[in-house]
């Protein structure tokens, strides 16, 4: 905005009275004076050359301008003012526009306008996933698995809460009936790859003979990609576990993670979770835990999905009565919100 005059300045609400008048109705001896601040004013003049420029106004009455002061003076019903000298007129207000239907447009101030709450669920993702199937012949099987999930993922921590729930029926009898559930939690140091975790699992599994399985770790996590199309994340630490039914002890463990996640396009992603477990008291001796999963959108705005994966479990020393190794295939459909 151009500076203004100390003179310029206390004339505040002349430029505001010709911009109300009429085509016509501008006096022929009005002339238009335009000073170098850019203000406008309109007035009669007896002598455009005289030095100061005498201006009778018709509130203000006689006004004196110094010659330096006066940029052009131009008869009123030569050159109109223009619309454009609203943007000079300090107490005029502009009309408001009006809208293509005719209806006003009102502006307002951005420091009136209301703030938008943001909801603190803006930040997390959820996902449900739940798969069936089922056989019948010579004999009857049913099997179901489902699975949920929320993520919450800011510049500070990363909050993630797992649930998945399996169960197998055959002929009647139950064949598998399991819970595996987890809540990690990350806290980032801001402008590093790094960041530190604590991490719970809870493990349900009605036919070891643990039954019940829970442990604790924390440690240190990377980002050694970040972003698409892959983002791989890497984690180690230390924790215990115990075995409510085994060996009922408490067992100290390593840990050993990664996650990978290739974005293949607009729809497709492939995932990769990995998950390793020394066993700190037996060297040699550890737990493997692995879930490949591919991850198809169903719907434009990635809210129906299709789950493609496999789960595979092994234990290098397991108890008496248990499997080493467990693989399992399923398929899901799922809800992303």
């Amino acid at each position: 905005m151009k500076k203004r005059t100390a003179l310029v300045a206390s004339l505040a609400m002349v430029p505001a009275m010709p911009l109300t008048l009429e085509a016509g109705q501008i006096d022929p001896g009005t002339v238009r004076i335009e000073l170098v601040s850019g203000e406008v004013l309109m007035g009669q003049v007896a002598d455009e050359q005289a030095d100061p420029l005498v201006v009778e106004h018709a509130l203000l009455g006689r006004v004196e301008l110094p010659q330096e002061q006066v940029e052009q003076v131009w008869a009123a019903a030569e050159q109109p003012v223009e619309a454009a000298d609203a943007e000079v007129a300090a107490d005029v207000e502009p009309e408001p526009e009006q809208a293509e239907d005719g209806a006003a447009q009102q502006q307002v101030d951005p420091e009136d306008a209301e703030p938008i709450e943001e909801s603190p669920w803006d930040d997390w993702d959820f996902r449900i996933n739940a798969g069936f199937s089922g056989r019948t012949g010579q004999s009857e099987s049913i099997n179901a698995r489902t699975a949920a999930s929320a993520e919450c993922d800011t510049e500070d921590t990363r909050l993630f809460i797992e649930g998945i729930y399996s169960a197998e029926r055959s002929d009647g009898a139950t064949s598998r009936n399991e819970f595996y559930g987890e809540i990690d939690h990350e806290w980032k140091y801001r402008g590093t790859p790094w960041s530190a975790f604590a991490t719970g699992e809870y493990d349900f599994d009605q036919f070891e003979p643990w039954r019940h399985r829970a442990g604790g770790f924390g440690g240190l996590a990377y980002k050694v990609f970040e972003g698409e199309p892959i983002s791989w994340r890497v984690r180690a630490g230390a924790g215990v576990r115990r075995e409510i039914g085994g060996e009922q002890r408490w067992l100290p463990e390593g840990l050993i993670g990664s996650n990978l996640t290739w974005t293949i396009d607009d729809r497709q992603s492939l995932s990769w979770r990995s998950r390793i477990y020394p066993d700190l008291d037996h060297f040699g001796d550890a737990r493997f835990t692995n879930r490949l999963e591919w991850t198809f959108s169903l719907s434009n705005d990635r809210s129906l999905e299709l789950n493609l994966g496999a789960e595979h479990e092994y234990e290098s020393r397991p108890p008496a009565g248990s499997e080493r190794s467990d693989l399992r295939y399923y398929g899901n459909i799922g809800l992303r919100f």
